[in-house]
């Protein structure tokens, strides 16, 4: 959720949890990106194995993927974050 658009909410239990460094760093990368609730996403990839998508914020792009599936989004990209079957990716937004 704190990789794409609308409004994000985070639980104050999950903040101060196992999961804190986690959401403060997507928190970040949101932040960065400028993603906000009109950020447009393309979906690369949705099947059984993973989801894929790319949402462009004002100063950078995101791009996200969740699940076991093989996708990467290519040259450029710079690795943000990555957990258990998920990883996260910046680049500089399209002129």
């Amino acid at each position: 959720m704190l990789t794409h658009p609308g409004t994000p909410r985070v639980f104050y239990d999950h903040l101060h949890s196992h999961l804190h460094g986690a959401i403060t760093t997507l928190v970040r990368v949101r932040k960065e990106a400028g993603v906000h609730c009109r950020s447009s996403v393309v979906i690369r990839k949705a099947d059984q194995q993973a989801y894929a998508a790319v949402v462009e914020g004002t100063s950078r792009a995101v791009a996200v993927r969740i699940g076991h599936g093989g996708w990467g989004p290519g040259d450029g990209w710079t690795q943000a974050w990555h957990g258990d079957k998920c990883q996260v990716w910046t680049k500089p937004a399209r002129a």
